[in-house]
């Protein structure tokens, strides 16, 4: 299974040309539109009867996690530094995080749940606990949780971007993007992100800040659809999206 679809076909009729977000990371580029959309893992199984095969796909789904993270901890290295490494060095350890472990194999030995949903709901409470802290850059860990559950139930589930077969000097259009899908999108050549939601702290903004990558945050994906395909000018600095 594969996934990441990039949607290139060009709709005739636009309504407006023009939008205005917020600005996270400077520059100027102008590049096709393409739509990014992830899947969406809504079938997932609930229970399971059969706790020591859900931890065995837990255990498997890790180690292929950690894999990736190591080569592309490496990759980012090359690209952006070792502070932008350690990133992807930090998602290794919360894999490693025994809390983070314990609590997954307690729901599935404990409550039934299957290794998607006790991912899922492992995820769900380390993104509320996150999320509940009065301090900006720690809120913003928030979607390097949803990084890490994205890439555990994509192995689980045989799902997997093929970064190399997004149109390169593209702009990016899509609700979010996780700070391990942005950093494969820049490495494979993107030229910019317009997003409906980026915080300037998250290590989404960062990435694209050191890379020079222009971002764009508060710009409705939904709304970006009907310019798919359609050249694209942002503006990282004034948060202007343009169409023509």
């Amino acid at each position: 299974m594969t996934g990441g679809d990039l949607m290139l076909v060009t709709r005739e009729r636009y309504l407006t040309n023009t939008f205005k977000g917020t600005g996270i990371s400077d520059g100027i580029a102008t590049g096709r539109l393409c739509y990014f959309t992830r899947y969406t893992f809504d079938n997932m199984p609930a229970r399971s009867d059969f706790p020591e095969r859900e931890i065995d796909k837990w255990i498997n789904a890790v180690t292929v996690s950690c894999e990736q993270l190591v080569v592309l901890s490496r990759i980012t290295k090359r690209y952006a530094g070792s502070g932008m490494a350690a990133l992807f060095e930090a998602h290794l350890g919360m894999l490693a995080d025994v809390e983070f472990g314990d609590r997954v194999s307690e729901l599935i030995h404990s409550e039934g749940y299957s290794a998607e949903a006790a991912i899922h709901r492992t995820a769900q409470e380390f993104y509320d606990m996150f999320a509940a802290i009065d301090d900006e850059y720690m809120s913003a860990r928030c979607m390097d949780v949803i990084d890490i559950a994205i890439r555990v139930l994509g192995n689980m589930v045989g799902y997997e971007v093929d970064y190399s077969s997004f149109a390169r000097d593209c702009i990016i259009s899509s609700s979010f993007l996780t700070p391990s899908e942005a950093a494969n999108m820049m490495f494979y050549g993107a030229a910019g992100f317009v997003l409906s939601y980026a915080n300037e702290y998250s290590h989404t903004a960062i990435l694209a800040r050191t890379l020079g990558v222009p971002l764009v945050s508060g710009v409705d994906a939904d709304r970006s659809i009907s310019f798919v395909g359609a050249e694209a000018t942002i503006n990282g600095s004034t948060g202007e999206v343009s169409f023509q």
